[in-house]
């Protein structure tokens, strides 16, 4: 994880449409699509534990949804509305 972060602080990417255009990536919009990406991902993975949850898979899924990095309070409350989502279907 900490070679992604390095790379995502450094990286520079340019892109050239014509010679007079020129768009540049900077490492703050990187930063954005690397943690919404992984937003995604968690969100993907609880929704698989919900869909998977029984009584009897109830401690080995437990163990994987706290593996899940769930550490900002926007990572929280979409685990929270697909929580409830869950329940409320």
């Amino acid at each position: 994880m900490q070679g992604l972060e390095h790379f995502r602080s450094n990286f520079t990417a340019t892109c050239c449409h014509s010679a007079s255009c020129e768009k540049t990536i900077s490492g703050s919009v990187l930063g954005s699509l690397f943690r919404s990406n992984l937003f995604q991902i968690i969100l993907r993975k609880v929704r698989s534990i919900l869909n998977k949850l029984t009584p009897q898979k109830f401690q080995p899924l437990m163990v994987t949804f706290l593996s899940l990095e769930i550490n900002s309070e926007t990572r929280l409350r979409g685990v929270i509305d697909l929580t409830f989502e869950k329940v409320c279907i």
